[in-house]
């Protein structure tokens, strides 16, 4: 399903344009369709997710035209084309299988794929189907036991799905407009949904029952718990991140962002806050001292679309509409080197850890760009941090080097 822009009073009531084109012969109906294949032809084929393998050996990727692709990491190949009956929304790989992902689709399904299954059968299909919203997907997160998944609808719902028992095990009603994010706390026992209405919304994990209601004063594109659980945490449109009382909904701290945020992300291990957004907005919080000013990112300069920690929090990977992938010192907020890309992208997923340092990221014009990443891989206890310059391109930043081979999908 494409989302297409609401009627108006005329077409709703048969007397507008809808009307003239149900009114019009054969010959005048095939011209249209020829129009309308050209325009889709000519839109720009947006890849608007992308996934990582936790071993980094695959990547997957869904685009605006329908492409639903699995890439080998190794050895920069795309490895299949799968077939899917809709667009695919968004992907994640199950966080336990590296060989298994999920799409979440615009008529409504979500669909499992196994790349060892379709590369013994030598059919690139799924392997199964689980439930459906009403309308497309909007979102779609694992909870921290790799076995539930939450994902959000333009229907105005959240829903929690299993693995296990392959069903929906809760339906959450209550948003007003599109839910656009939705976590679980990592006991298991809450969980928070953001929505374009402008509310955050904390509900009871094991009953689904609605706990409380948070209001933002425009749309609520993030939310996730804090590592203890005592704490939810939504980021908004109104340049603010707000920190709830996971129980009962008390607002704590305003966070004051230097300009609308559209991602957020906690780091466990380095217990930092990540906000990004709009006009290079990139920001870096402390959980344990909101009432000290944040760390300011600084190098993008537009919006971005997608920012990750390393495994540690020692680093921050980000995308952006400027046409350039980015690696932040989290503590300090010093970009440590810059790879420039040829369209503004729109989608990226992340891998730092002690073993490899890389990210996935695609653009506007249906490219898929894979950046191996030097001098940054990441432990626990690492201290501060080096970024040593290799050899190679000289268009890079002298502080470090970003290598990057990319692909057409």
């Amino acid at each position: 399903k494409k989302l297409e822009a609401s009627p108006t009073e005329d077409d709703a009531e048969g007397t507008g344009p809808e009307r003239e084109h149900a009114m019009m012969d054969d010959k005048d109906a095939v011209q249209s369709e020829e129009v309308t294949e050209q325009e889709d032809a000519e839109m720009p084929d947006i890849v608007r997710s992308i996934a990582m393998s936790s071993d980094g050996q695959y990547g997957v990727s869904c685009s605006e035209h329908g492409s639903l692709l699995v890439w080998d990491l190794q050895k920069a190949e795309m490895l299949m084309r799968c077939k899917s009956p809709a667009v695919a929304r968004v992907v994640k790989f199950n966080p336990h299988q590296s060989t298994s992902f999920l799409a979440a689709c615009d008529d409504g399904f979500i669909r499992v794929f196994n790349i060892d299954e379709m590369q013994k059968l030598n059919s690139y299909t799924c392997s199964m189907e689980i439930g459906y919203h009403d309308f497309c997907i909007r979102s779609l997160r694992f909870a921290k036991d790799g076995v539930r998944f939450l994902t959000g609808s333009i229907d105005g719902t959240a829903r929690v799905w299993s693995l296990n028992s392959i069903s929906q095990e809760m339906c959450l009603t209550g948003h007003k407009d599109t839910v656009l994010d939705a976590d679980m706390s990592s006991n298991l026992s809450y969980i928070v949904t953001a929505s374009s209405d402008k509310t955050v919304r904390v509900w009871n994990a094991r009953t689904g029952k609605e706990a409380w209601t948070g209001k933002h004063g425009a749309y609520v594109y993030s939310c996730s718990f804090s590592p203890d659980c005592r704490r939810a945490i939504s980021a908004s449109g109104d340049r603010t991140a707000r920190i709830w009382a996971a129980k009962k909904g008390e607002c704590l701290h305003i966070l004051k962002g230097s300009s609308a945020f559209l991602t957020s992300s906690i780091n466990e291990h380095s217990n930092l806050l990540m906000c990004a957004g709009y006009e290079g907005a990139l920001q870096f919080w402390d959980l344990k001292a909101f009432e000290a000013p944040p760390v300011d990112g600084i190098g993008h300069g537009a919006e971005i679309r997608a920012a990750e920690f390393s495994k540690y929090g020692s680093f921050a990977v980000t995308a952006c509409n400027d046409g350039s992938v980015r690696v932040f010192e989290t503590r300090t907020g010093r970009s440590l080197g810059a790879l420039p890309v040829q369209f503004p992208v729109y989608s990226m997923a992340a891998l730092i850890d002690e073993e490899r340092a890389m990210c996935m990221c695609g653009d506007e014009q249906g490219n898929v760009t894979v950046v191996r990443i030097s001098g940054c891989e990441d432990s626990l206890g690492k201290g501060d941090t080096t970024f040593q310059l290799g050899e190679g391109n000289d268009s890079f930043q002298q502080t470090g080097k970003i290598a990057a081979f990319r692909v057409k999908s």
